[in-house]
């Protein structure tokens, strides 16, 4: 019997550990905040400049490619989706107990009434507690946000998440390729409200004032924001003792600038901050300095990447102007490293890697066109960008255009095409898009927008132009492909 219950013990005691440290990696839930927890573990303890913290306002407004190549600091971007005031707490508070950095950016913004109170927000927390190490302030949380019968879900994302053991699994890689352009937890995203599928543009129009002041809070809501108040004074208190600067933010939100219980909030995080000596930027008080559009944003209460690159452009200069003293980091080989990944570099590092030609044949304004490179970038939300560079791209983005892009898998990847692809008995993906150009002194380049793919690689990649109204081909492009210069005149022939 003593022999059973030992034999026993020790199965259960090998498969905890096997369930713990083997399976429950492959189901944690893959994020831009999970990808920059595991690279942070590379760096030293004072190898870390800036870390920023907060719910998914942080990761779509902070971009530390831009204000590490300028600050010449290295940040890691720390927010996740719904991430309450208090879990925010327990996340620095292990952080800086591993790390030295020298300033903690927290936002705080009065949706987090809105957090507090979720079930969606509530489950949510588990996306940091997966990352943190065990310990006090991982109990803390658990114990806060969760019932006893709830703990073997929040304490194994094997049992969490065993429903979608297919995709964890069998589908991994290709959510690997869907972040692998995450920068340190910056999560991009191309999209704009005025690519909405659910808001028609006249919809639309009431909002483009960002001073309306259509949103605004019950007073029961109001009511509740004092809970986050003694917070904010223990992140102070905390990190004061660890000698680490603290700085608290409020990202850009449409419509609040004038919401009179949004400024009630801001007021009073205006007032414990300067009462404790720690610095606070409000951008919704600075909106107009940032020269936000309607278009910088996302959705209504996130920045996309031309937004998050004003603010993050802003963030620095707010820095500077300040003169907040910061180390220069430059001469630190994490940060050199850093610098050779970023979006500048990579554009030109394919340049000369992508096999490419002209296609032969009849072209009307090839010349002109002066095609001579094509850039793929995924972003960290599974969308992808086309860029191309060329000398005459502006003339096709007069709306009497449609940027044709096909992508050729090779044959053992054909059950990766999406299922309208498949319906039509296409080999292919295939796009049509309106391109947008941006001048440079030289050449243009023109981004064209594309759907997710689980293709990680193409057989071929074919690009031409065509005329909306007579349906003419002006260039048959640019093509790519695996196929040696000699057996280019065969492809003529498709």
């Amino acid at each position: 019997m003593i022999k059973l219950l030992l034999k026993s013990l020790l199965f259960s005691a090998v498969f905890l550990l096997l369930l713990h440290f083997v399976v429950d990696p492959l189901f944690v839930t893959r994020s831009p905040f999970q990808m920059a927890m595991g690279e942070i573990k590379d760096y030293q303890k004072d190898e870390v400049g800036i870390i920023f913290a907060g719910s998914s306002h942080v990761y779509t407004t902070y971009n530390p490619e831009i204000i590490d190549a300028e600050l010449k600091t290295t940040s890691f971007n720390l927010g996740s989706g719904a991430q309450r005031m208090k879990t925010t707490v327990g996340l620095v508070d292990q952080m800086t107990q591993r790390y030295q950095p020298e300033y903690v950016i927290v936002d705080v913004f009065p949706g987090l009434v809105y957090l507090d109170k979720g079930e969606k927000s509530r489950s949510l927390q588990v996306n940091v507690i997966d990352q943190m190490q065990p310990g006090s302030e991982t109990l803390d949380l658990i114990e806060t946000y969760y019932q006893p019968r709830e703990l073997t879900s929040v304490l194994s994302p094997t049992i969490r998440n065993h429903h979608e053991w297919d995709t964890r699994l069998l589908h991994r890689d290709r959510d690997e390729a869907r972040l692998k352009r995450n920068v340190r937890g910056y999560g991009s995203s191309n999209r704009s409200l005025f690519n909405s599928n659910n808001d028609t543009i006249e919809e639309l129009k009431k909002y483009a004032d960002f001073n309306a002041g259509i949103f605004a809070y019950s007073s029961d809501e109001a009511k509740r924001w004092p809970q986050h108040w003694p917070l904010l004074i223990e992140l102070n208190e905390m990190l004061k003792e660890r000698g680490i600067r603290l700085i608290f933010t409020t990202t850009p939100y449409i419509n609040w600038n004038q919401n009179k219980d949004f400024v009630q909030y801001t007021s009073k995080v205006r007032k414990i901050s300067d009462s404790l000596g720690v610095t606070y930027l409000n951008f919704v008080d600075v909106i107009d300095q940032l020269d936000l559009e309607f278009e910088d944003f996302r959705d209504y209460g996130h920045l996309n990447n031309k937004g998050a690159q004003k603010a993050s452009e802003y963030f620095v200069q707010f820095f500077k102007q300040n003169k907040l003293p910061l180390r220069d980091r430059s001469g630190e080989s994490s940060w050199i490293k850093n610098q050779e990944f970023n979006f500048e570099f990579l554009l030109q590092s394919y340049a000369g890697n992508l096999p490419f030609t002209f296609y032969p044949g009849n072209y009307q304004i090839t010349d002109s066109i002066g095609l001579d490179g094509l850039y793929l970038i995924e972003q960290q939300n599974g969308r992808r960008n086309a860029v191309i560079k060329g000398r005459g791209l502006n003339q096709f983005v007069q709306g009497q255009w449609w940027v044709h892009f096909h992508e050729i898998p090779y044959d053992n990847d054909q059950d990766r095409l999406s299922e309208i692809s498949k319906t039509k008995g296409l080999n292919r993906e295939v796009y049509f898009r309106q391109g947008e150009t941006v001048e440079g002194s030289e050449d243009s380049l023109m981004t064209i927008s594309l759907p997710p793919s689980s293709i990680e690689e193409f057989k071929r990649i074919i690009l031409f132009f065509e005329n909306k109204e007579t349906g003419q081909r002006c260039s048959d492009g640019l093509i790519l492909d695996e196929l040696s210069a000699e057996k280019l005149s065969d492809l003529n022939k498709e």
